[in-house]
């Protein structure tokens, strides 16, 4: 495998520009299906027509768009890169990442951009998942801006792969390629997801592509992270491109992408100098980009479309000097509309010279609502946006530091309006603006009502209508001071037996109303308190029209969402810009609960019974979509179709007695998703105990699935004891010297990633399953595909208790996996301060090495634990009064050695 350098021509006296270059950027090609030589594949896979004098754009038309650049083809055997052993999946990617390694000797600070084709997509994902557990790779890591990704399987595939060559069918059959399990789903996701906001990602997805379905080939992520775009063509013309109408077309796209991936990353590399970060960081701390991720992140699916789509809003945005005022009461989702107003417009201005900042006001105290906070968090947004800081902002910052003190409001507005003059079009958006208040009554009012509640916020309607009375400043005054003297003679019990009386009046009235008044707000009642997340109000209407042993919905029996809410007397209500329909209060979900045995008696099974009947409807019968498109017109078909599927069986597990159809219904294999999956794997996943324990009068407890799975492991993953229980019942311990001649193929059996029950246990921090495991004497040195074992899980996932119990059950405390990594450099690795603690306490080496030198002290260092304070790890580097540490000093030396090496 190599790096092959398209741009500059090495041969050419041009190739100097490497040691000049702004950016580099590195294609890396996917599934070898017809074994060809790897330089032929490498080429073919980007040019068009195949063959030496195919074009390729690669070399013949990006340098054209981005000059300051190195642009390489990554050459690897990909005819084995994707067999069953996952070792050579990370041998390959850690590959790639040497290549890059050695190719950037001196240059680590250079921006790269990846592009991947198909499977090579999955091999850059792996690589920069490699590079975030080695150190030595941790630059690639940090160069890495910008991901494009040309039509890859994030979540699997399409059976057509299946039918690509000899080759390609069994690659792709020993990958899993279409299931859950697989490593695209159990082992890649997993280290995945926390780096995906890391980057900056374009997913480019074929018209005509039959083999990697559309929702597979992207993230879903806001528009400010991923942008999704379709081209013309089939699974492999969406790579390369010819000279044709449509070749033309689709590599200006890719061209016009691959730019905004160029530029955000050059600006994030260079957005200013050094110097001024700090002039930045004294304008403000504040930062509100993780808000915007945050609430945008919680938006539902076509939220806020009215609103991009109203006239009023494309009047704000496409005119200049606009106002734009969007009032609403508390609750309306306002936040919510906010968030996608902001990427709308970074989505569809992206360019210099648009100058985008916003606030929310409601997530800063109400102490720092000041107009200058503010104003100076405008100003920093803006000033980022600017290649160099404007020069009247760094006066400002001279001026001020050295008086120590801070500029006015109108020594902000000034520099502000200076900054906005350097944008040909500024959008200011501002949410919560009723929370900017500087009013000390209103203050005042708040605390004291605060403080009288508690928390108990529907207690402060009736304290809000006392102060309504007042008629002067003395009268409000006087109440308050009543407030906070009775304040504490109430405590937490006794306001809450006042909300419940409410509540209990509320529900009396409910059954004072005609039987299907009553029967109708008993239903609505129990889906809203018992649903595993919210619900939309066409999925509870869909849900309320299901009677026993439909075939389908009769349309006749859809209610009006408006008189399910007055027939729950007050209970429910909806946000209507979601169409989410939920309690009034958390308080009111708590009182569900803590009397649903007494109101609602019956929910789970009646929940349960509903998704079954819902799941074995006539239009189902076929079984599962056997593509995307297919999948989404069933969605827009039968809306409650998502919620039932993904959630019967947990109702199942939950109802005091087994639902008599819940047994009928796991054995009709059209509802499984892998065939090999039996309704005893199924009803373990779920932890149905009653379902189980007949089902185990019919099938041997190890059955393996598909993805080599039993149901003892799916039951310990998802920490159901009793079922475990169930499970074990027949399993006979086994004495320690015994085990080591003996397997006992249930309790220690391994799936497709050699991760067995107890690992799952230990992954999930399900301490009583891991005792009930151990009892039964299951291994407890097994190591997946990463080498890992239970007690390195326990360490990276912070599970203390469980690593508690696998040291008393003897775990080896200095086991490695395949980089060197003991559980010790795992818990410090993560900042998990309480192992890390345990481990030491427990006679961990704090001198071991992993693969690159590094030794847990080290890792501890560079990734700070949240309750470690500085002094106590100095303490234990020095050996402090514990005999284990006092050879630290060895790791002291080299941590001394990389700090003087980072100046």
């Amino acid at each position: 495998m190599r790096l092959h350098q398209l741009y500059p021509d090495p041969a050419k006296e041009e190739a100097t520009l490497g040691h000049t270059a702004k950016i580099d950027i590195i294609a890396v090609h996917g599934l070898n299906p017809r074994s060809k030589k790897d330089a032929d594949h490498a080429w073919d896979t980007w040019r068009t027509p195949k063959g030496p004098k195919g074009r390729l754009w690669l070399r013949d038309d990006l340098p054209r768009t981005f000059p300051e650049s190195r642009i390489f083809l990554f050459e690897y055997n990909s005819t084995v890169v994707f067999g069953k052993d996952q070792g050579t999946f990370v041998d390959k990617a850690n590959g790639l990442l040497e290549e890059i390694r050695v190719e950037r000797v001196n240059t680590e600070p250079r921006p790269i951009l990846l592009l991947g084709y198909s499977m090579g997509g999955l091999l850059i994902k792996q690589a920069l998942i490699n590079a975030h557990n080695n150190p030595k790779y941790t630059p690639i890591k940090d160069a890495t801006k910008g991901l494009a990704f040309f039509a890859t399987p994030h979540d699997g595939g399409d059976a057509r792969l299946l039918s690509r060559g000899g080759l390609a069918s069994n690659i792709a059959r020993s990958l899993g390629f279409q299931k859950n399990g697989s490593i695209f789903s159990d082992l890649m996701q997993e280290h995945w997801k926390h780096q995906l906001l890391e980057y900056k990602i374009v997913s480019f997805w074929g018209s005509k592509d039959t083999t990697v379905p559309r929702k597979s080939s992207r993230f879903n992520l806001p528009g400010t992270i991923e942008s999704f775009v379709q081209l013309e063509g089939n699974h492999s013309e969406v790579c390369k491109f010819g000279l044709d109408d449509k070749g033309r077309h689709n590599l200006k796209l890719v061209r016009d992408y691959i730019r905004e991936l160029h530029d955000a990353a050059l600006e994030e590399y260079h957005p200013q100098s050094e110097k001024d970060q700090p002039i930045l960081r004294w304008l403000t701390e504040v930062d509100y980009a993780s808000q915007q991720c945050y609430f945008f992140n919680r938006r539902q699916e076509g939220t806020g479309e009215w609103l991009l789509g109203s006239r009023e809003f494309k009047t704000w945005r496409d005119n200049a000097k606009q106002s734009l005022f969007c009032p609403g009461i508390p609750g309306a989702g306002k936040t919510i509309l906010t968030s996608i107003v902001i990427d709308h417009l970074q989505t569809s201005f992206r360019n210099r010279n648009t100058g985008i900042a916003y606030i929310y006001c409601s997530f800063r105290p109400q102490h720092e609502q000041k107009t200058e906070d503010h104003l100076a968090s405008l100003l920093k947004q803006l000033c980022k946006g600017q290649s160099s800081l404007p020069h009247g902002v760094g006066s400002l910052h001279d001026t001020f530091k050295r008086k120590q003190t801070r500029p006015s409001v109108d020594e902000l507005s000034k520099n502000l309006q200076s900054v906005a003059f350097l944008y040909s079009k500024v959008f200011i958006i501002v949410d919560a603006l009723d929370e900017w208040q500087d009013d000390q009554l209103r203050d005042e009012i708040k605390t004291t009502i605060s403080d009288a509640v508690d928390g108990m916020f529907l207690l402060a309607q009736p304290y809000l209508k006392l102060l309504k009375g007042q008629a002067t400043l003395t009268a409000v005054r006087s109440v308050l001071k009543e407030l906070q003297r009775q304040s504490p003679e109430l405590n937490m019990d006794s306001k809450r037996d006042v909300l419940y009386k409410v509540y209990n009046g509320a529900m009396e009235r409910i059954n004072q109303q005609v039987p299907s008044f009553q029967q109708r707000a008993a239903k609505a009642l129990s889906w809203i308190t018992c649903a595993r997340r919210a619900l939309t109000t066409v999925e509870l209407l869909q849900a309320l029209a299901v009677k026993p042993k439909d075939i389908k919905i009769d349309e006749g029996s859809f209610e009006k969402i408006d008189k399910i809410i007055s027939v729950c007397a007050g209970m429910v209500t909806v946000d209507e810009a979601s169409n989410i329909i939920g309690l009034a209060h958390y308080i009111t979900q708590e009182y569900l609960e803590r009397t649903r045995n007494h109101w609602l008696p019956n929910a789970e099974a009646d929940i349960a019974n509903t998704c079954i009947t819902y799941l074995s409807f006539s239009a189902f019968e076929n079984g599962a979509c056997r593509n995307d498109d297919e999948f989404d017109k069933r969605l827009q078909s039968h809306p409650f179709y998502d919620y039932a599927a993904r959630n019967w069986g947990y109702h199942a597990q939950a109802a005091p007695a087994l639902p008599d159809c819940v047994l009928n219904f796991s054995r009709n294999t059209r509802n499984q998703m892998f065939p090999t999956m039996t309704e005893l794997h199924l009803t373990s996943y779920f932890g149905i105990e009653e379902a189980v324990r007949v089902l185990l009068g019919i099938h041997k407890p190890d059955l393996k699935d598909s993805c080599g799975r039993t149901p003892l492991s799916y039951a310990a993953q998802k920490g159901h004891t009793a079922v475990v229980t169930q499970l074990l019942a027949n399993h006979v311990p086994q004495p320690r010297f015994i085990k080591l001649f003996t397997y006992d193929a249930t309790i220690d059996t391994k799936d497709v990633s050699n991760t067995t029950p107890l690992a799952y246990a230990a992954l999930n921090g399900h301490t009583a399953i891991i005792m009930q495991l151990l009892a039964k004497g299951a291994a407890i040195e097994i190591q997946n595909d990463f080498g890992r074992t239970p007690l390195m899980h326990a360490a990276v996932r912070g599970h203390q208790a469980v690593l508690t119990q696998l040291l008393a059950n003897g775990a080896a405390i200095e086991a490695k996996d395949q980089w060197g990594q003991t559980p010790l450099i795992h818990a410090a690795r993560n900042g998990q301060t309480a192992v890390f603690t345990e481990l030491l306490a427990k006679g961990a080496d704090a001198e071991a090495t992993d693969s690159t030198g590094e030794t847990p002290l080290i890792a501890a260092w560079y990734r700070p634990m949240d309750t470690l304070t500085e002094t106590e790890f100095w303490r234990i580097v020095m050996g402090g009064s514990d005999s284990r540490l006092n050879g630290a000093s060895t790791t002291f030396d080299k941590l001394l050695d990389k700090l003087l090496l980072a100046f």
